[in-house]
């Protein structure tokens, strides 16, 4: 079983009026039906019409993920043109992420010209199970995004922005989603639950959310480790919103997100010889568990 690190992410934010966001969030403006609307995105930190922004931007609402049943970075990919990713055997495997063709030779996270980032705050380490519960939306910016996001995003950035508990009344919501894979083991399934509560009327508020879902193992590992395949995700996140003025707001955020992974199906092959001579082999784990002497 492979155990991803935890990720225990804390963020605290301190947001004027005038700053919409870091980036991608697209309004529609418009007047009488069938005419031509205005977009605005203030993806470089201030409000600007989309067509005066030298920038490729993709971005997802909330409505739009939940719509999608987009669960992780993996969905994000399938739905965003020129987004895409490599990784030999699943969530276990480093993975390279690329937008526009431009990727680097090697899935070391330091080198990686795709970076991801929540609330602005940039994540390391393997990402692609980080979940997409409590968002306002998902930000894709493609090419390159060093004057705003740093050195690692020559080729783009995935920006999570979360959201703002708000509301007069407590409210909540359940998500359920299962399925079944042909052939599989077990089946798929996904359970995500948040609460949001007001604590000090039109000053305060908590929302809290947890999830998990399971992507059932397609074969049994011969050696009795596991089921090939299995993939299990669990998330939990906290947030804290005080609103001080119309001018400025502060948001605490406490979130933890577990990845527990089995390995991948693969197919190793090695020559014949080797066998037939007994050589000792081993696996490397950076070249997708593939043996060599």
């Amino acid at each position: 079983m492979i155990r991803h690190p935890n990720r225990l992410m804390t963020t605290v934010a301190a947001l004027s009026a005038g700053l919409a966001g870091m980036a991608g969030e697209a309004r529609a403006q418009g007047g009488a039906e069938g005419a031509l609307e205005e977009v605005l995105v203030t993806a470089k930190q201030r409000e600007e019409s989309l067509q005066d922004v030298p920038l490729s931007i993709t971005a997802f609402t909330a409505d739009a993920i939940l719509k999608s049943q987009a669960l992780d970075l993996r969905d994000i990919a399938a739905l965003t043109p020129g987004l895409s990713f490599a990784s030999g055997g699943g969530r276990t495997d480093p993975t390279a992420v690329a937008m526009r063709g431009v990727v680097p030779n090697t899935s070391d996270e330091r080198f990686q010209g795709v970076s991801v980032f929540v609330d602005g705050v940039a994540l390391s380490g393997q990402l692609l199970g980080l979940g997409t519960s409590q968002l306002e939306r998902v930000e894709v910016l493609k090419g390159p995004q060093s004057a705003t996001f740093g050195r690692a995003t020559y080729s783009g950035a995935i920006n999570y922005i979360t959201r703002d508990p708000d509301g007069d009344e407590m409210t909540g919501d359940l998500r359920l989603r299962l399925g079944e894979t042909k052939g599989a083991l077990d089946s798929n399934y996904f359970v995500g639950a948040s609460l949001t509560t007001p604590l000090v009327a039109d000053r305060l508020w908590l929302g809290v959310s947890a999830s998990q879902s399971l992507n059932g193992g397609l074969y049994r590992d011969p050696s009795g480790a596991g089921k090939i395949g299995e993939e299990v995700s669990r998330n939990a996140v906290a947030t804290l919103f005080w609103k001080a003025s119309d001018a400025l707001s502060v948001k605490a955020r406490l979130s933890f997100d577990e990845d527990k992974d089995e390995l991948g199906p693969r197919v190793t092959q090695h020559p014949r010889e080797w066998l037939a001579a007994g050589v000792d082999l081993v696996n490397l784990p950076r070249a997708n568990n593939a043996r060599w002497p």
